[in-house]
């Protein structure tokens, strides 16, 4: 017959400390851990009293994120030019840091002038075309879980390459040594005021 051989009990020990974390029971027959890192951990078994013979590995322990608690959001330009598109990417997390992104997240801009929704709504990945030079917010609300604070960030929108100009005169018709006040505004392809550089006024005929 098979004797029990438990005297001073058994020590355990997981194969991953950020997996799972001891709590108590060594040199007992029974012990607890915390499931704290998102992946699979295995839990050793030895005896106390003779290290030689009892010593198992139990099987493996699946450790799965918890619901999401707080997130994140990224961008891969805070600073664009009107006709570019920027991508954002939002993260969310459980309580001990293991991502979890179930449901995805919803994407706004608070200008849609400045900042246009192109696609990525439920999911974590969203795409926004610059249109207008200004500021927007863009922020993400986790669908899972709308008590979460939303995550948000500034993307920055300036003018494009400059592709019309327009010019304005004071006046039309003037006397022999009167003056003339003529004026140019450059405008890129969204209709935003880009003068860089200036201009160059040049008559016809001098």
């Amino acid at each position: 017959s098979r004797r029990w051989l438990g005297v001073g009990g058994f020590n355990f020990q997981p194969n991953s400390t950020s997996i799972l974390k001891y709590v108590s029971g060594n040199a007992t027959t029974q012990a607890v851990f915390n499931g704290t890192g998102n992946g699979t951990a295995s839990v050793n078994v030895s005896s106390v009293s003779d290290l030689g013979i009892w010593n198992r590995t139990m099987t493996n322990i699946t450790v799965s994120a918890d619901v999401m608690v707080n997130s994140t959001l990224s961008a891969n330009s805070t600073s664009i030019v009107a006709g570019q598109q920027v991508g954002v990417t939002a993260k969310g997390f459980d309580a001990y840091g293991n991502e979890n992104h179930t449901g995805g997240f919803n994407f706004i801009s608070n200008s849609t002038t400045v900042l246009v929704y192109v696609s990525g709504n439920a999911s974590i990945f969203d795409v926004f075309n610059g249109t207008a030079s200004g500021t927007a917010r863009i922020n993400a609300t986790a669908v899972s879980n709308l008590s979460i604070t939303n995550s948000s960030l500034n993307i920055t929108v300036s003018s494009g390459n400059m592709v019309n100009v327009t010019i304005f005169a004071n006046a039309s018709s003037i006397v022999s040594g009167q003056r003339v006040n003529i004026s140019a505004i450059g405008f890129d392809a969204y209709g935003n005021t880009n003068n860089t550089g200036g201009f160059n006024f040049a008559a016809n005929h001098t």
